[in-house]
């Protein structure tokens, strides 16, 4: 090789560590390289091993940014809360979950370092079985292949911030042809300091309207919201007229354990708590909750709250 071409050769090589140089220090390309650097991370439960940014692989880093302020209430701010997607447990393991759902938390005001799941509501996840699928809940009904969908209970895991959500208290009496507002995926979730309050809405389907509804308490008790009391409804019919969460305060029993009725071969990972306190029927629109929320059993229905919940069913 001349000394000619060697020269051209080391230059080139110059010019492109300067390329490469000017596209990792910009904004642009250090957002192009994120972006490829890691895969969707709905994509984490398809490829059952962990590709994101999660505390497990960069602890130091995220907590130092997350928890620098000295305040906690720091965090708490106002304005919409990004819903995030369902996804599909099958076949995951119980540590993955776990380090998903960690992940989840710590991306809301709920953010806690040392957070972890609490075993009285996540505990009874069972690897060797399949998770009750939405599509079974929502309109096919109990059957040998109920897993085969998105996890219905994802939708709350995925999504702490829904202290009290809206589920089907009982399959449906006959299959009918699904589609994705039957989901029940809630349209839009904010929180306002200044009320110490949450707003969850929901669009309500005709076939919604005339199904048996519940409230789910999954991410209260999980995060310490144990006790709750309905302080006002507007539409709702509870199906216990004299025992229900509107007439006294109530502590969840939520929690994921293997149930048989799904008609699954050994049974259905699920929130299986049976609370008939907590079902209910809508009358007409708009039906609403305004809930109040305690983490310790309060003196009476009149304490005040440490935080509240507002659901609104359009």
């Amino acid at each position: 090789m001349t000394p000619e071409s060697e020269f051209k050769k080391f230059l080139i090589i110059i010019l492109a560590m300067i390329a490469f140089y000017i596209i990792v220090t910009s904004d642009s390309g250090s957002s192009f390289i994120k972006k490829n650097q890691y895969k969707v991370f709905n994509k984490i439960f398809e490829e059952k091993e962990i590709t994101q940014d999660t505390p497990e692989q960069d602890s130091e880093n995220w907590f130092d940014k997350t928890f620098k302020k000295k305040n906690p209430y720091e965090y708490w701010i106002s304005g919409n809360i990004k819903i995030n997607s369902m996804s599909d447990y099958n076949s995951v393991s119980k540590e993955q979950i776990y380090t998903f759902r960690k992940y989840y938390v710590n991306k809301t005001i709920f953010k806690d370092k040392n957070y972890t799941p609490k075993e009285e509501v996540f505990g009874g996840i069972s690897e060797n079985n399949k998770w009750l699928g939405i599509k079974a809940l929502a309109c096919i009904g109990a059957h040998s292949y109920a897993y085969k969908s998105m996890t219905n209970d994802s939708k709350f895991i995925n999504n702490p911030a829904i202290l009290v959500g809206v589920d089907y208290a009982t399959f449906p009496k006959q299959y009918f042809r699904c589609s994705d507002d039957e989901y029940l995926i809630p349209k839009k979730l904010s929180f306002s300091k200044d009320d110490n309050t949450f707003y969850l809405t929901y669009d309500i389907s005709d076939n919604q309207m005339n199904r048996r509804l519940k409230l789910v308490g999954l991410n209260a008790r999980d995060l310490g919201y144990n006790y709750a009391f309905c302080r006002k409804t507007n539409n709702i019919v509870f199906a216990h007229s004299l025992d229900n969460i509107s007439k006294n305060v109530y502590k969840f029993k939520d929690a994921i354990r293997v149930d048989s009725s799904c008609g699954v071969y050994g049974g259905c990972n699920d929130n299986v708590a049976f609370q008939e306190e907590l079902f209910f029927d809508i009358k007409s629109f708009p039906a609403t909750f305004e809930i109040k929320l305690w983490k310790e059993n309060p003196d009476n229905t009149n304490s005040k709250s440490d935080i509240n919940f507002t659901i609104i069913l359009e």
